[in-house]
């Protein structure tokens, strides 16, 4: 029996977003017990408010299966056609990834994990594979250390539990000195990343502040990123610039 989060939401439309929440990319289609076990939320409760959703057109079914629903693709469509982010994203970065031939990944804090907005892939073979719609768990390389680094401290513990993971032997695992290298990370403007999560993979990224944190990310090869250092934290703090120019309010 899935253990109920000490934070589920007590109304309903709160039960109804978890419920919507438990999709993603790599997730498209789930069974009522996925859901229930991605939500914590109660059998009886999912499968009401499960058919409740499919009623509406939120979620479609197929057999035992789970899928979003047209008005949720419908309304996916008027965000994405109201904010034209993705134009926006390439119009910024598309220079920046042609220039490098590296993969360029624009992501957002959303609910304590790292989400990929944008992802203009690099065309080499060997290159930093990402998608958009996919998320990853803090803390993770530049790009997590650019989203965390525009939160205060006290906001910082709440989200990362010690001891951090080792991925590689250069992985930082103490809270203290992962709090040096943002407030690092606030003064300069950047991040740098050498290895520290994938061995051989560098990573360049800039933090955007705002509302929600926002960050563009260089990653690729480390014997190809490191000659072009400086271009690229050029750039991209330009990029960041322009994009602050633009004054949009993302949501999270």
């Amino acid at each position: 029996m899935p253990k109920q989060h000490s934070d589920s939401p007590k109304t309903v439309l709160g039960k109804a977003k978890v419920i919507l929440d438990a999709f993603s990319i790599e997730r498209p289609s789930l069974t009522l017990t996925d859901i229930i076990n991605a939500t914590g939320l109660p059998k009886p409760t999912v499968f009401r408010l499960t058919q409740e959703l499919v009623n509406l057109g939120f979620v479609s079914q197929s057999g035992k299966r789970y899928q979003l629903g047209m008005f949720a693709h419908r309304l996916g469509m008027i965000a994405n056609q109201q904010l034209k982010l993705d134009d926006i994203f390439n119009d910024l970065l598309m220079p920046i990834a042609k220039e490098t031939g590296e993969t360029v990944i624009t992501a957002q804090l959303d609910q304590g994990q790292v989400l990929y907005l944008h992802v203009i892939e690099s065309e080499s073979p060997f290159r930093f594979v990402a998608g958009a719609g996919a998320r990853r768990e803090l803390p993770f390389g530049a790009t997590g250390m650019a989203l965390l680094s525009q939160l205060d401290s006290a906001e910082v513990k709440n989200i990362l539990q010690e001891p951090f993971k080792p991925f590689t032997a250069k992985t930082i695992t103490s809270l203290a000195e992962y709090q040096e290298r943002l407030d690092q990370t606030t003064a300069n403007g950047i991040v740098v990343e050498q290895g520290e999560y994938y061995d051989g993979i560098m990573a360049i990224a800039v933090p955007i502040p705002g509302r929600v944190p926002l960050t563009f990310t260089v990653v690729g090869p480390e014997d190809r990123v490191r000659p072009n250092q400086t271009f690229i934290i050029n750039q991209l703090k330009q990029a960041a610039a322009e994009f602050r120019k633009l004054d949009i309010a993302l949501t999270g």
